[in-house]
């Protein structure tokens, strides 16, 4: 009877130690999703931010010199720092998923 309680026991302990490996990987297989979406966001944002700087600059040029389109300016300026914005969350959310996968990865090797 004890030694059949003892090996319900240790039956118990494989099935919750493979749920938790299962739970883990599981874990880890969204993390690298997100990681994924977060440098594709970044990557997004970046060129966003490039293609309004260079707008902006063409803007600066032929407004300015042929029709005067100060305002067009100040948009495409709120427009380049709200991406920026953007970029610096995207950032930010990239590290704390990089201090994710870190501590992760140590619990696994652990």
């Amino acid at each position: 009877s004890d030694q059949r309680r003892a090996e319900e026991e240790m039956k118990q302990i494989g099935i919750e130690r493979e749920r938790e490996r299962e739970m883990r990987s599981k874990a880890e297989d969204e993390r690298d999703q997100l990681m994924r979406a977060a440098h594709t966001l970044e990557v997004s944002v970046e060129s966003l931010v490039t293609k309004c700087r260079t707008h902006k600059q063409t803007i600066d040029n032929q407004s300015l010199n042929l029709l005067g389109k100060e305002g067009d300016i100040a948009v495409l300026s709120g427009e380049r720092d709200a991406l920026s914005s953007q970029l610096a969350s995207v950032r930010t959310e990239r590290d704390a998923l990089s201090r994710d996968n870190h501590k992760l990865t140590s619990e696994r090797d652990a």
